[in-house]
Parts: C-alpha cells; structure tokens; sequence
C-alpha cells in the first residue's frame, strides 16, 4: 500500500513538472505582442484650441476668457515617423478668434479667422524611457506660418504632447505648441492646443525589448 502512494505521489510530481515545462515552452513561443511599430505615415484629424490673451504664458488653464475653439473639426496633419524615434509632420489648422475673448489683453468685439500652416521635428520619448505600451510622449521643434487677429506672422514654435493607441493603427494624440512670433513689433506670442484622431499606415515593425530576449533564449534552446 505505502509502495502505491509513493507511485502515485511520484506520477502526481511528474505530471505537475510536465505541465509546469509545457507551460514555460509555450510562453516562449513568439506572439505579435513580442513586436512594436518601428516606422510609419500617421494622419490625423482633430479640434484645436487657440490662447492669443496675452497673458497665455501665465495663465495657461483660463479656458473660460482665453482659449477660442470652433465647434467641427479644424485640424490635419500627416507625417512620417522613423525607427530611429524621430518624426516630420505637416499640419494645418483653422480657427476663429471669439466676440467676448481676451485677445492681445483686449477683450474681442468681432469674430477673427485665424489660419496656420506649421512643420515640425519630434522625438519620441520612449526611445529614452523605454517602451511604455500604448502611452507615446513626444516633444519637438518647428516652424510655420500664421495669420491671427488680421496680422500675417511666421513662427518658431516648441511642442510637447502624448498619444495612447488602442491598436496598432488607432490613437488620440494631445499635444500643446508654444508659438514665438519672428516679428515682435508688428505681432505677439501664442498658444496652440490640439486633440485628434491619429491612423497609421504604411507600418512597419521590429522585435521589442522582451521580444529580442525571447528570441535570443529560444535560438539558445534550439542550438
């Protein structure tokens, strides 16, 4: 009797064993998950937000008094990003300027168009910290062309933004441009908040992290 429970403990360990190894073997097995998007095109569609007051740089979150927004989408942008993190985008926005705003530290009296043409440089952040899954943080740098409150001026601006993607092709980009008129005595500084749909195309992937370690390991296993 005491020679049959030791069998039976004896198969019961092995099976546990078994089970445990089959379970390692599989979870070495390559999956999409063990890729990234290194390269693509990314066009976007959004709404942006203007901060002309004057006192933008300051007062940055008085949405009430300063920011001016048109209620349809006024926002596109397409651009071509590199596996290297670096990123060229075109971007091309509308808006109005609001009866009732604070423009220039005045107060509005009639609707302005304001338009704008800019290109920038980014980079992705990720390539410092490390992948972060589907949080994307970038900065840039660039310059455009803007007419707002009836004055034409050309721009140096800096851009900070993030952009969460639910699929490999789908995301919602945030990002805020600091925009420094190249004139400071016929126009002023201003801010420019965008939100928006992003699609990739044209994508191209390379192993993660964890996925060049996997890789590594089962070369090993199968050597």
């Amino acid at each position: 009797m005491k020679s049959l429970c030791r069998v039976l403990t004896l198969l019961v360990a092995l099976c546990f064993i078994s089970s445990s190894f089959a379970q390692e073997v599989e979870d070495l097995k390559m999956t999409p998950k063990d890729s990234i998007v290194a390269s693509s095109w990314i066009f976007g569609l959004g709404f942006n937000a203007i901060d002309d007051a004057g006192s933008e740089f300051t007062n940055f979150f008085n949405v009430e008094d300063n920011w001016n927004v048109v209620p349809f989408p006024s926002r596109l942008s397409i651009g071509r990003y590199f596996k290297n993190g670096l990123g060229l985008e075109a971007i091309g926005s509308f808006n109005s300027y609001q009866e009732g705003k604070v423009i220039d530290g005045i107060v509005n009296t009639e609707e302005i168009d304001y338009y704008a043409i800019d290109a920038r440089v980014s980079y992705d952040l990720n390539k410092i910290l490390g992948e972060t899954g589907f949080f994307d943080p970038y900065v840039g740098i660039g310059a455009g062309y803007t007419n707002a409150n009836n004055q034409g001026r050309g721009t140096y601006n800096a851009i900070v933004g993030f952009r969460t993607w639910f699929n490999d092709r789908w995301g919602l980009d945030f990002n805020s441009s600091g925009k420094w008129t190249m004139d400071s005595a016929t126009s002023t500084n201003h801010i420019q908040h965008a939100a928006g749909v992003v699609y990739r195309f044209g994508i191209k992937k390379d192993l993660s992290e964890k996925g060049k370690e996997k890789l590594a390991l089962l070369q090993e296993m199968e050597a």
